[in-house]
């Protein structure tokens, strides 16, 4: 079923996709908790308490209660509104969420290389962020988070491994990409008619809605580096699997050292930090390039 009555109406689209969040954002936590209840009899009511977190990881399954939580957050929160909202504004709806089946050879060719870069330059703009003056709520927050990052991270064995990347590589680059690239930065452009608005207005959105405001800024660049690595390729799976590589590396070099921090590791070389920024420059500009020349 197509909403004709939303084509043109930009405002109107983002209320109604803020009206599927809501909903299916609402179905699939009430879905986590009667999940966890049943599987490992865990007292859902301690969910709404402010110490949620820390008792969820004084349990014995805390990892596992907290995989099923976040996996079900993605698929309600991103993953299933994209889908939804995407099937209601076009009939086409893989059309629309530009999930192209042509290979992008020359993009994905430079992926790892982008992906290295934006590790480096993401880790050195958070010790930045992280050096500002900022109100004492946001550093409970970011410790908060951080607990539960260092927590998710520090189980060391394979399978782990492999479940970890699983919930903070390939489900948060598949949702957050359809969601925030493929819709939200979708709506914007169509409504601003401006390329770089939408994917300001967007890579301000993604970041702001983690809540992590020490780490405001590297989230805020690598929304805008996804933004225009989506307008350029045209084909949303190139973000996904550059989000997807990015997290990787991230992950896998948090799991094998002593600090599991995946979004401020240490950059004290300069010389890597500004080669860094050459080389992203530069792949950003043969991505550039490239979209003139395949999009005339």
């Amino acid at each position: 079923m197509v909403l004709d009555f939303t084509k043109g109406k930009y405002g109107l689209q983002l209320i109604l996709l803020l009206i599927i969040v809501l909903i299916s954002g609402l179905i699939f936590q009430l879905l986590g908790m009667v999940v966890i209840n049943s599987i490992y009899n865990f007292d859902v009511s301690a969910l709404s308490e402010g110490n949620s977190t820390q008792i969820i990881m004084e349990t014995p399954n805390g990892y596992w209660i907290f995989f099923i939580l976040m996996v079900l957050n993605s698929l309600g929160m991103f993953i299933l509104p994209s889908l939804v909202f995407a099937n209601l504004i076009s009939k086409n709806p893989s059309q629309y969420l530009m999930i192209s089946k042509t290979r992008s050879l020359n993009f994905l060719s430079l992926l790892p290389v982008f992906a290295l870069a934006g590790v480096v330059l993401v880790s050195f703009m958070g010790e930045l962020n992280m050096k500002l003056s900022l109100p004492d709520v946001f550093k409970t927050m970011e410790n908060d988070a951080n607990a539960l990052i260092q927590y998710i991270l520090s189980f060391k064995d394979s399978t782990h491994l492999i479940s970890t990347l699983l919930l903070m590589a390939v489900i948060p680059a598949l949702g957050e990409e359809l969601f925030f690239r493929a819709v939200l930065q979708k709506v914007f452009i169509s409504w601003t008619k401006k390329n770089w608005i939408g994917i300001l207005l967007t890579a301000f959105i993604f970041s702001a809605i983690h809540f992590q405001f020490l780490t405001f800024l590297p989230r805020f660049f690598m929304g805008i580096m996804l933004g225009y690595l989506f307008v350029w390729s045209k084909n949303i799976l190139i973000p996904i699997l550059a989000h997807f590589l990015h997290n990787s590396v991230s992950i896998i070099v948090s799991f094998y050292t002593e600090n599991p921090e995946i979004e401020t590791p240490e950059t004290n070389n300069s010389l890597v930090v500004i080669l860094s920024f050459v080389v992203m420059g530069a792949v950003c500009y043969a991505y550039y390039t490239l979209s003139k020349k395949n999009h005339v």
